[in-house]
This record gives C-alpha cells, sequence and structure tokens, in this order.
C-alpha cells in the first residue's frame, strides 16, 4: 500500500522519545522551551509556543489577537475546516475569499471584503505554497488587521527568501506536526511570533489562563505555590516526549525537504505537458515545501474514476479540500454553495498523490505509471510525429468517410469487417471508450486533420503488460506513402513508454505481404503462423503471429 502521506521515524526519534519516558518530566519539563526554542531559531522568529496541535495553534493566535463576538475573519475555503473553525470558537464569524488557480487566497479579492467588522485575516499556505505576503501585508496594514498566516502544510517553505514563520509579514503564524506534515510529534502545534506581548498572552491561554509569575500576580501572592487564572484558557499543552521527537525530526528537516521537492519535480517534469492533468507550479519567489503534490483532472468524475482506480491498484491518495463551507456545519450557519465558484471547481477536480520522504523512487514510478494507464488521463491527448498525430477517437469521428473505409471491398481486403452504418459505429466507438483494456485511436494528417485511419490497442491484459495491435489505413489517398509505418512506430514507441507495456502482438494474413515487411521493418518478428486459421469470403489463409517487445 502506497498511502498520499507518512512519516518518517528512525532509531534517533525512537531512542529520544524513550530517554523522556524514563525522566522525571513528561510534560511541562525542559524539552517544551527547548523545542519552542529550536523551532524559533529555524523559522527566525523571536519566539515560539508549542501546542496540542495545529488547530489549538490557530484558536489560540485568535484569542491572543481579541477576535470576539461580532467580529469577522477572513480565510480561504480551500483549506482544512480548523482555518475557519477557529472563529467560530471566538464566537466570530468566518468571510470565505475565493482562491487562485494554485488554490491560494486570491489577493485581489480580499478588500471586496473587508467592512469594519473585520478583525483577522488568515492566509492558508496551502500544499506548502506560500501566498502573497507582500501584498496581504500591505491590505492589513491600511486597515489595521492582524494577519495570522496558517502555515500548518508550511514548515520549512519560503517567500521571497524569507522563511514562513519569521513573521516578517504578519503577526503571528500557526504550524502543525501531524504525521504527515514536514516533521511529527505525533499530535502538535506551534506557534511563532515577533511580539512580546502576542507571546506572553499565548503562553498563558494555552495553560487555562493560568500564571505564576509574581510581576503578574493581581492579588497578594500568598507563598511560592501561588497562581492565578486571570484568562479563560485552555488545556492546550504539549508533553515533553512530543517535543523530543520534534526536536530530532526538526534535525532532519531539511532532508525531508529536500526529498519531498525531489519527488514534486519529477512529477512536475512527467506531468507538465499532459493536457489531461494540470499541475501547481512554484512561481518566482515562491519555495514549495510540498506537504501535498495535487493534479486536477477533466471533472469531478474523472476524479472519481482515478481516485477508485488508483485506490483498486493499492495506491491511496486524498481530496485536499471540499471547501469549509459546504460541510453540512456551515450549511446550517446559512453558507450556502456557490460563493467561492473557484474553489468549488478547484475541489471537483483535483486529487492528492503520493509525496513524503519516505517514498521510494520504485514506488513513485508505480504510482506514475498507473497514473498513466488510467484511461481518462490520456483521453484526447495527441500523440505526435513528423506527418501525423494519433488521438483517442470520439462519437464525433463517427463519419460517412470512416463508413465508407468499411465498405470499401478494397479497404478491408484482408480484415474480417461487414457492411457498417453510422449508427452501428457510434456504439462500436462507444464500446471502444468504455472499455478500460482497450485503447482506440484515429490517425489524422498534421496539416489539414483529416482522418486516415485507425490503430486499435485491445485487449490490453495490464498485468502481463501485453497487448494485441490492429491498424486500418483507410484513406486510400495516403497509400503508399508509408503513413502505416510511421503510424505503427508511433504507437508502438506510445505503448512502451506511455502506457509501460512490454509486448505487442499482431495476427496477419500471409497473402498481406506488404503489410508483413511494414510490421518487420520496425521491428516485428514472426513468432508463429496459424494454418488456415482465417476465413476470408471463403478462402482460408493462414494467421501470420509476430510480436515486438520492449
Amino acid at each position: 500500500m502506497i498511502p498520499y502521506g507518512k512519516q518518517f521515524l528512525d532509531e534517533e526519534d525512537i531512542n529520544v522519545v524513550a530517554d523522556v519516558l524514563k525522566s522525571d518530566f513528561l510534560t511541562t519539563g525542559p524539552k517544551i522551551n527547548e523545542f519552542e526554542n529550536k523551532v524559533a531559531e529555524y523559522t527566525g522568529a523571536k519566539y515560539a509556543v508549542a501546542v496540542s496541535s495545529g488547530t489549538a495553534a490557530l484558536h489560540l493566535a485568535c484569542l491572543a489577537a481579541g477576535l470576539k463576538k461580532g467580529e469577522e475573519l477572513i480565510t480561504s475555503p480551500m483549506s482544512f475546516a480548523a482555518s475557519a473553525n477557529c472563529a467560530l470558537y471566538c464566537r466570530a464569524k468566518p468571510i470565505f475569499v475565493d482562491i487562485d488557480e494554485q488554490g491560494l487566497i486570491d489577493v485581489d479579492k480580499i478588500e471586496g471584503k473587508i467592512n469594519d467588522k473585520t478583525k483577522v485575516i488568515i492566509p492558508v499556505h496551502y500544499t506548502g505554497l506560500p501566498c502573497n505576503m507582500e501584498k496581504i501585508k500591505q491590505i492589513s496594514d491600511k486597515h489595521n488587521l492582524t494577519i495570522i498566516e496558517d502555515a500548518c502544510h508550511a514548515l520549512g517553505a519560503k517567500y521571497k527568501g524569507s522563511k514562513i514563520g519569521d513573521c516578517k509579514y504578519s503577526n503571528m503564524a500557526v504550524f502543525s506536526f501531524h504525521p504527515v506534515k514536514q516533521i511529527t510529534t505525533g499530535e502538535g502545534g506551534m506557534i511563532t511570533t515577533n511580539s512580546k506581548e502576542l507571546y506572553e498572552k499565548l503562553k498563558m491561554l494555552r495553560n487555562h489562563g493560568i500564571t505564576k509569575d509574581p510581576k503578574k500576580l493581581i492579588n497578594k501572592n500568598e507563598g511560592p505555590w501561588h497562581q492565578e487564572m486571570q484568562e479563560l484558557g485552555f488545556n492546550y499543552r504539549i508533553t515533553d516526549f512530543q517535543c523530543a521527537l520534534g526536536i530530532s525530526q526538526l534535525g532532519k528537516i531539511e532532508k525531508f525537504i529536500e526529498n519531498r521537492r525531489k519527488i514534486a519535480k519529477k512529477y512536475d517534469k512527467v506531468f507538465e505537458n499532459n493536457d489531461n492533468i494540470e499541475i501547481i507550479k512554484e512561481k518566482e519567489g515562491q519555495f514549495d515545501s510540498y506537504h501535498l503534490y495535487v493534479i486536477r483532472v477533466k471533472d469531478k468524475e474523472t476524479r472519481l474514476k482515478l481516485f477508485n482506480y488508483l485506490k483498486n491498484n493499492n495506491i491511496f491518495c486524498q481530496v485536499h479540500y471540499m471547501p469549509v463551507y459546504w460541510h453540512p456545519y456551515y450549511q446550517k450557519l446559512g453558507y450556502e454553495k456557490g460563493l467561492c465558484s473557484n474553489a468549488e471547481e478547484f475541489y471537483q477536480r483535483m486529487i492528492s498523490i503520493p509525496i513524503y520522504p519516505k517514498l521510494t523512487e520504485k514506488e513513485q514510478e508505480y504510482v506514475i505509471e498507473q497514473i498513466k494507464e488510467f484511461k481518462e488521463v490520456n483521453k484526447n491527448k495527441k500523440i505526435l510525429s513528423k506527418r501525423i498525430y494519433l488521438r483517442e477517437l470520439t462519437l464525433d469521428d463517427a463519419s460517412h468517410k470512416y463508413c465508407s473505409w468499411l465498405n470499401d471491398p478494397e479497404v478491408n481486403k484482408y480484415l474480417e469487417t461487414h457492411k457498417s452504418t453510422i449508427k452501428e459505429l457510434k456504439k462500436y466507438i462507444q464500446k471502444q471508450i468504455d472499455d478500460p483494456n482497450s485503447f482506440f485511436v484515429g490517425i489524422f494528417d498534421k496539416k489539414n486533420d483529416k482522418h486516415i485511419g485507425n490503430i486499435k490497442l485491445e485487449p490490453i491484459d495490464w498485468k502481463k503488460r501485453k497487448v494485441i495491435f490492429g491498424i486500418l489505413i483507410g484513406n486510400k489517398n495516403y497509400w503508399g506513402k508509408s503513413i502505416g509505418t510511421e503510424a505503427t512506430k508511433l504507437i508502438v514507441d506510445y505503448a512502451f513508454n506511455e502506457l509501460n507495456l512490454t509486448e505487442i502482438e499482431l495476427g496477419v494474413i500471409s497473402e498481406n505481404k506488404a503489410a508483413i515487411r511494414v510490421y518487420e521493418k520496425v521491428g516485428f518478428k514472426i513468432v508463429g503462423i496459424k494454418k488456415n486459421a482465417v476465413d476470408h469470403e471463403g478462402v482460408l489463409y493462414d494467421d501470420v503471429i509476430m510480436v515486438i517487445k520492449k
């Protein structure tokens, strides 16, 4: 099984956790402060506050920002629910701004959502890709808003050379250490800030709103044990053994991100020229730390088919995310579908494919192979050569000209065929389209898009990686011009390199000497002859079996 994401743990990680379990402090001990200092140092922030989860980090950040009932928080709908739930926890209202083509909050639409109730903006660094923080800060400064970066996907990411989490463009940034993130503490989170005031507030709120600091006491100090609850806080503490794991993981983060980026760049190279797959690429100033790798396909029906196809082949992908306001809870609050059209369209076409540090080259190749083999991904793709191109046939290709080939005795001289009508032809093409073990393409002239003939790979045995091949050059104006040779070479190359097949077999009537010469020129070899196997118009012919191997 290959999951979409997975933690990496080694003996060092296990040993440091075991050491803490044997120590005096399991929680509220020295490892908390050490982890906080390490994260602050790594991100470049002055302060860091460790908490029990990314969700807890978002909640405390909103509380520290003073978000309250009657106020509004702007965020992206393309995120986990917690990015908006943190507003509801404070009895404030989430306001959703639509996304751009990268899945990030559309900075050009933010100001249109700002009013006198707006208090906080939470830009989400979706997948690990930084938002346009410079523009967001300009908007925030203009309207006196608090920026909390949702960097739960983005530890190790950079924006214009600045590490996400250094809070150069924000008041606070929050991180998550869930197992599928860049580093893990099992569950856990962190808030970074450059504000001493926010730092002190966050620490108090994390611990029930209680302080023991003698300088901050309101009532008389009754003794060394004295403590006061001065705010309504929460138990959002993280344990020492979790922080020990976090420290160990943080020491490996550069290698983790290097591996993630290497995997992502390979996916980019493979999919960037596929007309049926869209990828998200970095723009100038963005350095993606790739918590996720997202591809987009034609529509939601294709996405569902691909998801199930990959699952059936032991590749467990995920969808990130359904727009937050589509959840039933938000629907009950009055949010309606149609609010953010880009996010809704984005959601219905996207799927997250495997990316994590331990994903091996062999496993990634397998993922790529399976996606390539998924038929819908190759639909309408043009396979190009010097004079012709191939593309999968559609019902619109069922023309009178096509019928005329099948009804022409000279064209179908060596074919087992019969008189055809448009209706029959459409039924046949639809059957090939619906068959996952068939690849049925037309041959077209590159200069004028004329339909010259067809090639069929059927049935495809995906397990054995074998297929039966057939070709028809129906347009007689192209006979004698080596179009059959060119088309055969083209489909053989595509079958071996794109469909990952390893053997192609064909049968040809022994009397069709010209075809046999073409196939031999391409590289097919005769492996057997079936005597009197083909009955054509009452005459028996030998069936010559030819094979080409990768």
